[in-house]
C-alpha cells in the first residue's frame, strides 16, 4: 500500500519490516524535496545540471541553458533528501560562486527544526501550536469594534483569556481593516494602555498590535513581550531600533500598500514567491538592526492587499513558508475573503476561518491569531492528533 511520506511514518515502516539498523539511510530516499533557484547564469546552470544527474536526481532547465544562448535561467530541482545530500557536497567543490549555493541549500534541507519562540524573560515551547487571542480596544475594528472599549469590558475579556489558557494576548488601538483611518499615537495608546497594564498583571504573555515606534516604546517599557507589526516595520523606520533595544520578539507581516487604499486592485506576479523574499529580507533587516533569530515571527498578512485568489494562493501553498525558518503566524479569523469563498453567508465565517486555520497549522502554522477561543481551543487541540510526533 503507498504510505504517507513523512520521516516519523517512514522510520515506523523500517522497523516493522525489521531491517538492520544500518538501512534507516532509506528513509531520506523516500523524503522528496523541491527547490527552486532563480537567476542563474548559464555556466552555473549547466554544471547544477550535470551533478543533479550525477547524483541521481533531477534538474529542470531552461532548453537554451546548454547552448549558453540565454543570459539568465532559473532551475528546478526534484530529488530525494539523500540524493540532494550529495549533491551539496559534490556543489560544494564547484566555482562560480556554487558553493555558497550549496551551504544555502544545506542549510535550508539540514536545519534544527524551531522549538521555541523567545519573547523577552519568556521562552515558549513550539511544539504545538499556540494561540493568540484578539483584543481590539478599538470603536471601528471590522468584527468586534466597539466591543471593549471600555475598562470593565477589557478586564473580562482578559480574564477570560487567562482562564481559557490563551498563550498569547494580542491587544490593538487602531483598526487597520481595508479603507481605515490612522490615529495618532497618543490617541492609539490612550486606547491600549488600561489593557497592556491588567493583562501584565494577569500574567498573560502580551503583544501589541501596532506599527508605531513610540506606541511600542511604551508597551515595552512596561513589560510588553512582543510587537506585533502589520508594516514589517516598513511604516515607522524607528520600530527595529525600540524592539531591539528591549529585547523584544517581533512579528513581521507583510502588507501591500497601506490600508487606507491595500485594497484598490493589488497585484502580484507571483503571489507565493513575492511575499516570500520580502519576509526572507524583513528578516534579515530585522538581524541586522539587533533582533535575535529566535524572537522573530512572520505572517504573510492575509487580507492586506491581497484579493480572493491571492488568498487562496497563500493557503495552498502556506508550508512554502517554512523555509524561512521562523514561526509562522496566520491570522485569518472572520477575514471577509473567508466570508466571499462562502458565498457571502457571513453566518459562516467562524465556520470557514476555522476550516482554513487548519489547513495551515498543516502546513507548519505556529501560532494561530483569532477571535473566537472556544473554537480555536478545539482546533488546536484537534490539530494536535494530526501532527503528533507518534
Amino acid at each position: 500500500k503507498p504510505l504517507y511520506a513523512t520521516e516519523n511514518r517512514l522510520r515506523n515502516e523500517i522497523k516493522r519490516v525489521g531491517v538492520d539498523p544500518y538501512a534507516e539511510y532509506l528513509i531520506n530516499k523516500g523524503l522528496s524535496f523541491n527547490i527552486r533557484i532563480k537567476n542563474l547564469r548559464p555556466c552555473q546552470a549547466n554544471i547544477i545540471k550535470q551533478e543533479a544527474l550525477a547524483v541521481g536526481i533531477d534538474a529542470a532547465v531552461a532548453r537554451d541553458v546548454v547552448s549558453c544562448s540565454r543570459d539568465i535561467s532559473d532551475v528546478c530541482l526534484f530529488a530525494h533528501i539523500h540524493g540532494l545530500t550529495k549533491f551539496v557536497e559534490k556543489l560544494k567543490k564547484q566555482p562560480f560562486g556554487l558553493k555558497d549555493l550549496a551551504l544555502e541549500i544545506e542549510d535550508m534541507l539540514f536545519a534544527n527544526k524551531i522549538r521555541e519562540l523567545k519573547l523577552r524573560d519568556v521562552i515558549m515551547p513550539l511544539n504545538k501550536p499556540k494561540l493568540m487571542g484578539i483584543l481590539n480596544t478599538t470603536p471601528d475594528s471590522f468584527s468586534d469594534g466597539g466591543l471593549y472599549t471600555n475598562r470593565e469590558a477589557i478586564l473580562g475579556r482578559l480574564i477570560e483569556f487567562k482562564e481559557k489558557g490563551v498563550d498569547i494576548v494580542d491587544i490593538g488601538g487602531e483598526s487597520t481593516r481595508p479603507y481605515s483611518k490612522r490615529v495618532s499615537a497618543e490617541k492609539e495608546w490612550s486606547r491600549i494602555a488600561f489593557a497592556v497594564e491588567k493583562a501584565l498583571e494577569l500574567g498573560l504573555v502580551v503583544s501589541v498590535d501596532t506599527y508605531k515606534s513610540e506606541v511600542a516604546a511604551e508597551a515595552l517599557k512596561l513589560g510588553v513581550h512582543m510587537i506585533n507589526d502589520i508594516s514589517g516595520m516598513g511604516f515607522d523606520k524607528k520600530m527595529a531600533e525600540v524592539v531591539a533595544r528591549y529585547n523584544s520578539a517581533i512579528c513581521l507581516m507583510h502588507i501591500k500598500g497601506v490600508p487606507e487604499t491595500m485594497q484598490d486592485n493589488p497585484s502580484y506576479e507571483d503571489v507565493v514567491e513575492e511575499i516570500y523574499f520580502h519576509l526572507e529580507d524583513l528578516i534579515n533587516k530585522a538581524i541586522s538592526a539587533g533582533i535575535s533569530k529566535e524572537s522573530i515571527i512572520v505572517d504573510p498578512g492575509f487580507g492586506f492587499g491581497k484579493k480572493l485568489e491571492h488568498n487562496l494562493n497563500l493557503l495552498k501553498y502556506f508550508w512554502e513558508f517554512s523555509g524561512l525558518k521562523v514561526p509562522l503566524l496566520v491570522g485569518i479569523s472572520r477575514k471577509g475573503f473567508v466570508g466571499k469563498l462562502l458565498g457571502n453567508q457571513d453566518k459562516y465565517r467562524v465556520l470557514g476561518s476555522k476550516l482554513l486555520e487548519m489547513l495551515t497549522l498543516l502546513q507548519g502554522a505556529s501560532i494561530i491569531r483569532a477571535h473566537d477561543i472556544d473554537e480555536s481551543k478545539a482546533l488546536i487541540e484537534l490539530t494536535n492528533h494530526l501532527i503528533c510526533d507518534d
